[in-house]
């Protein structure tokens, strides 16, 4: 038989104490509850790089884990992306996702997703390329893909005023 009683909440900080002001041993005889610790945010997920052609629906999708919770925000070119009605940005507790619906030229460029709680902060990044599907002729006498892969190499971190955390 699990006999449990219940008192009134008293600063202790060996007890977990809900919304209802009720006080739950930590440890008992019967009963062991265990402490999450605080983590530094860490991805499950990265982003990497896309190539689209112009009207397509690009998503840029990133899986996170740490405690507290971190805060998720996005970046393009180093601004915040704000939802729209052409972008959206979902956070759930685990995942976020930026989709940006019928893509245009405009919407090429360098995406960074930082997460961040007290513990730290981390960022991935990739480069979206919107083409339009047109030949472009180069001095080589070769043909290339407006939408083609290229590459470039960049060092990049937004700014530290947008996070909400100091950082080190």
């Amino acid at each position: 038989m699990l006999y449990i009683s219940f008192q009134h909440a008293t600063p202790n900080p060996r007890s977990i104490v809900d919304e209802h002001e009720l006080a739950y041993p930590l440890r008992s005889r019967f009963f062991t509850a265990k402490e999450k610790r605080h983590t530094v945010p860490e991805f499950t997920s990265r982003l990497d790089d896309q190539w689209h052609h112009h009207g397509d629906s690009v998503a840029l999708r990133i899986g996170f884990r740490g405690f507290p919770e971190p805060v998720v925000t996005w970046f393009k070119d180093q601004q915040p992306i704000i939802s729209s009605m052409r972008t959206m940005v979902y956070v759930s507790e685990i995942s976020s996702e930026v989709i940006i619906m019928d893509a245009e030229k405009n919407d090429s460029g360098f995406y960074t997703c930082r997460i961040e709680n007290p513990m730290g902060v981390r960022d991935t990044n990739c480069q979206v390329y919107i083409g339009d599907n047109e030949r472009l002729k180069s001095k080589g006498h070769k043909t290339l893909m407006a939408n083609s892969r290229l590459y470039r190499s960049t060092l990049y971190k937004p700014n530290a005023y947008y996070s909400q955390f100091p950082l080190v």
